[in-house]
């Protein structure tokens, strides 16, 4: 059981590593010989086109060399953005018994058997940083179907298609670097295949080792060739072939030494168009770019893509784009002769790992707007895209720039998700009902001072959220108000109360407030007054308290009208002899002063004083007794 247990995982983890195969690679080694542990067990085992950037050395390609042989790799393998470096293992040994004839990198060069003896290859690309393709060694590319060669570097020679043993050179198409002055193609056209050479711009000398058995086909931007020399070991130029020309250059050729081969005339290219303007991309990831040459039948379209910041993207021959780093740069691809040329904007980012929001929670009123801002992480580096969505919309919605509105009371979250990773995050927002309108319901009330009395206040809508009030007096001296809405009358006078909503100021009512100071008593300038005549007067002066009463008016009467009189301003008018009480009564609360006014006029008659009269004031009434015998009487 445990076997099959182990077999179980086994199947699992093979299925796993196969899970996500990948025909074509790109791959950033910048470590010489840890390229195959950059390409996981399932991509070693179907991948068909290879892309290399960095460092290689012995040992990587050694690897190169094992996928080749051993798993898939026969489409494109594009080394030219990659720098060949010395050391690591021999990539090929001569004696397979031995450790003899070990085969070893240098520096920026391509030595003997690197591609020799290999399975067929569509397309091998070699590196720009080549300073030669070894001359000594003859055996480079022996044995290898290759249906297309692009040799690039710095050289100024060129070798390899030579051989001791006389070993077919399988190459279909050969792209030669510009720089290449010296050409030696020792039985490149010896057998009956046909074969396709591109010259090299500066080209001064070819060799031929022997003359073609097939037809050649020469492509050729060369626009002057008359300067051009050939040498052959059979003292034969070229011969049953073609070569195509730069247009108008027809007659120059026809004096080289390509002048018995038929010369044709290319439709150089008018334009030259990549398809995308402008592409987003995240660090690690690739894309493949395409152009097409234009007119339709330019013999001619092979293009060249180069990058303007291979620090941030690299390009292989094929369009294909690694994204390196954050940055922005051009991806530039150019026809054959360097003449038309188109560009795409190219942006890299790093992928988001995070999400950040402004806000957390939100409070709004319905119809309301707030803006909600979030940003992706790392900051400055990811590519900031951010969609944004609401769990309720009947509460509250939001619009692509983050912007939301309040529908209905109620709670939902709004969500912000990051474009690259789908990460969230989130801000739960709290739509309330506002306050519309508020009204007192009373708008005037009177109080003396030291009196209290509550208002009210209606609020509308009903289901107003916040209906909290703010209380303010607008004189405090007059009137104060607590924040329950209790008015206190302070000092007598006439001022406002406002009732302002909590939630918006400019909704508010007020209900003015008259204050009155109630009488507390009463006093007379007079307690006594003697008058001596008929007709004799006496101003009774009375003062109210306190000072700042609101109502001073005074009611005046005499105890005895007959013997005097007093007037509603407190005159007093004596009328006969005798004794009468004068009473000043607020009409405020009914307080009471008395003066006792003697009116005595006649001489040698008894004193009115021997019989004096019985003054009592008793629960606000004046009770008066003008003689013992008499019976007591109240006045007021």
């Amino acid at each position: 059981m445990k076997k099959i247990n182990c077999l179980f995982l086994l199947v699992l983890a093979c299925c796993y590593s196969l899970k996500a195969q990948n025909s074509t690679l790109v791959v950033d080694n910048q470590t010489p010989g840890w390229l195959s542990s950059k390409i996981n067990y399932g991509d070693q085992l179907t991948v068909q086109n290879l892309t290399v950037t960095g460092y290689i050395n012995g040992t990587d390609i050694k690897f190169i060399r094992e996928l080749n042989t051993n798993r898939s790799l026969h489409g494109v393998i594009d080394l030219a953005n990659a720098n060949i470096v010395s050391g690591g293992e021999a990539y090929y040994y001569e004696n397979s018994y031995a450790s003899t004839g070990a085969k070893y990198t240098q520096d920026n060069m391509i030595t003997s058997h690197m591609f020799s003896y290999l399975d067929s290859i569509q397309k091998l690309i070699l590196p720009h940083s080549l300073d030669s393709v070894y001359l000594f060694d003859q055996r480079i590319f022996v044995g290898t179907p290759i249906d297309t060669l692009i040799v690039n570097g710095r050289m100024k020679y060129f070798s390899g298609f030579a051989t001791h043993d006389n070993y077919g050179i399988h190459i279909k198409y050969l792209k030669l670097p510009d720089t290449v002055c010296e050409l030696i193609l020792e039985y490149f056209f010896y057998d009956n295949k046909t074969r396709a050479l591109v010259l090299p711009l500066n080209l001064e000398e070819i060799y031929i080792g022997a003359y073609s058995k097939s037809e050649h086909v020469i492509y050729s931007n060369i626009k002057d060739p008359t300067h051009i020399t050939i040498r052959s070991s059979s003292g034969v130029g070229f011969n049953n072939g073609r070569i195509y020309v730069p247009k108008g250059t027809k007659d120059l050729y026809k004096k080289s030494i390509f002048r018995s081969l038929t010369i044709i005339e290319m439709i150089e290219p008018d334009s030259i168009d990549i398809k995308e303007s402008n592409i987003i991309l995240y660090k690690g990831d690739t894309y493949v770019l395409n152009a097409d040459v234009y007119p339709k039948d330019v013999l001619n379209k092979t293009i060249n893509w180069i990058s303007r910041d291979t620090n941030i993207v690299g390009i292989n021959a094929n369009g294909e784009i690694l994204a390196k780093s954050y940055g922005s740069t051009y991806i530039v691809v150019k026809t054959h002769d360097n003449m038309k040329a188109d560009s795409c904007f190219i942006e890299t980012y790093d992928h988001t790992t995070a999400v950040s929001i402004s806000n957390s929670s939100l409070q709004l009123k319905i119809g309301d707007k707030e803006q909600l801002t979030a940003q992706t992480l790392p900051l400055g580096t990811s590519d900031g895209q951010i969609t944004w969505s609401s769990s309720d919309e009947d509460v509250a919605t939001v619009d692509e720039d983050g912007n939301v509105k309040g529908i209905a009371k109620g709670a939902c979250t709004i969500v912000a998700t990051s474009v690259d990773g789908g990460y969230t995050k989130e801000c739960v927002v709290t739509v309330v009902q506002p306050v519309q309108g508020l009204q007192l319901e009373k708008h005037e009330i009177n109080l003396k001072v030291g009196e209290s009395e509550e208002l009210r206040v209606q609020i509308t809508p009903n289901d107003a959220n916040n209906k909290n009030i703010q209380w303010t007096s607008e004189d405090e001296v007059i009137a104060t108000v607590n924040e329950e809405g209790v008015v206190t009358g302070v000092k007598a006078g006439k001022g406002r109360i406002y009732a302002t909503s909590e939630e918006n100021s400019e909704i508010s009512d007020y209900c003015t407030v008259t204050i009155t100071q109630s009488v507390t008593g009463i006093s007379l300038d007079k307690q006594t007054v003697e008058l001596t005549s008929i007709g004799e007067t006496v101003q009774l002066q009375a003062t109210v308290l306190p000072e700042d009463a609101s109502n001073t008016n005074i009611r005046w009467s005499s105890s005895n009208e007959a013997v005097c009189r007093v007037a509603n301003n407190g005159l007093v008018f004596a009328l006969s002899d005798g004794i009468a009480v004068i009473v000043a009564t607020t009409e405020d609360g009914g307080y009471l002063a008395i003066c006792q006014v003697t009116v005595n006029t006649a001489s040698g008659i008894e004193s009115i004083t021997e019989h004096p009269i019985s003054i009592r004031i008793l629960d606000g009434m004046v009770y008066v007794q003008n003689k013992p015998k008499d019976k007591e009487m109240s006045i007021y």
